[in-house]
């Protein structure tokens, strides 16, 4: 096998590893966040708090977030932290901040009455945001987790910058050895098909969620 498609496969399996752990600690995360904030959930100081992450996170750019994560945390903790670990876990807790917003505006959509009559009907609260709430916010939030996990997956090509070997670094890396910039077409291409199969994964889950409302 030519050794750079060897490198574009290791480079597209590497993406694919920072988007799944990205993802896993920006939806589990971002989703107890987002739960803790709503207006109906929150206590003020809880709220407060995740307000401020979430400005913090979307105001500064993960570029900068993941050479924080890289160069001075590492010192912080007296700890070696390598660049992948480190990436994964910014990109991860950056997502949270968005996944927090995107539930939180989801459930506060969902209007007050439905909470009174389950609280008539004996459900308490836990109850309710699990078997009421939180299935109609699934449903309205499910295009916008999507975008954020796409987003996710372009996002982890920076992480070229501090010497992750993802796709993003192996094309550049390969235009640099043979002069040949059909490289970045592969890459963009393998992108594509990434997101794209991430797509279709969304339209047979919304297909799913509309047939099971209308049953």
């Amino acid at each position: 096998m030519n050794p750079v498609i060897s490198l574009f496969i290791s480079g597209t399996l590497t993406t694919l590893w920072v988007a799944i752990v990205g993802l896993s600690i920006g939806m589990t995360v971002g989703c107890a966040a987002g739960i803790m904030s709503s207006k109906r959930l929150a206590s003020p100081i809880m709220a407060r708090c995740i307000q401020i992450y979430v400005f913090v996170m979307q105001g500064t750019p993960l570029y900068v977030q993941l050479l924080l994560a890289c160069f001075a945390l590492p010192q912080l903790l007296r700890m070696h932290i390598s660049p992948l670990t480190a990436g994964c876990i910014t990109i991860g807790l950056n997502s949270v901040a968005y996944v927090a917003q995107i539930v939180r505006g989801g459930i506060n959509s969902i209007p007050a009455g439905q909470w009174e009559a389950a609280y008539v009907l004996g459900y308490s609260q836990r109850a309710t945001l699990w078997y009421i709430i939180l299935p109609q916010v699934i449903r309205t939030v499910l295009p916008s987790l999507v975008n954020e996990t796409i987003s996710l997956v372009k996002e982890s090509s920076i992480m070229g910058a501090v010497g992750v070997v993802e796709l993003t670094k192996v094309a550049k890396d390969a235009v640099s050895r043979t002069l040949e910039p059909h490289w970045f077409l592969i890459a963009a291409g393998i992108y594509l098909a990434i997101t794209g199969l991430l797509g279709l994964v969304a339209h047979a889950l919304e297909r799913k969620f509309d047939y099971d409302k209308g049953n």
